[in-house]
């Protein structure tokens, strides 16, 4: 058997109108879905662009966010440690003022005391020389 076939010459060139015909609207179907592809590419990329400069965006903030809340923090410490120091400040203060004025109380009352007790030592030598005489 051979390889060879043969055409009619006029079924032939029908047979290529019909291809040459439905070429031209297979390309052109080609070529808009590769434009609509392209097109939707084009619309991937902006939006993967968008979706990555807002997350982006929103790292900063958070970052922002994480940096302020660390420096409130450090402020925060800050302010209570010398609270702490001012109180404790006070605290030794009210001691020493309290330790003074009970000083001052005991020594006033030492003296109270000791005139108290002169005060009742003459009475009783007084009395004493009265009973006797």
């Amino acid at each position: 058997m051979t390889s060879k076939v043969v055409l009619e010459a006029e079924d032939l060139l029908e047979c290529l109108d019909r291809v040459r015909g439905a070429l031209p609207a297979d390309l052109a179907e080609a070529e808009a879905l590769n434009r609509e592809r392209g097109e939707m590419l084009k619309k991937a990329e902006v939006q993967a662009r968008d979706i990555m400069e807002q997350a982006k965006k929103q790292a900063e903030t958070l970052i922002q966010e994480a940096e302020i809340t660390r420096q409130a923090q450090a402020q925060a410490e800050q302010i209570v440690g010398r609270a702490q120091s001012v109180a404790q400040e006070i605290k030794t203060g009210a001691h020493g003022y309290a330790d003074d004025i009970l000083s001052q109380l005991e020594q006033n009352l030492e003296k109270i005391t000791a005139a108290v007790r002169q005060g009742r030592k003459e009475l009783k030598s007084t009395r004493a020389r009265a009973n006797s005489a």
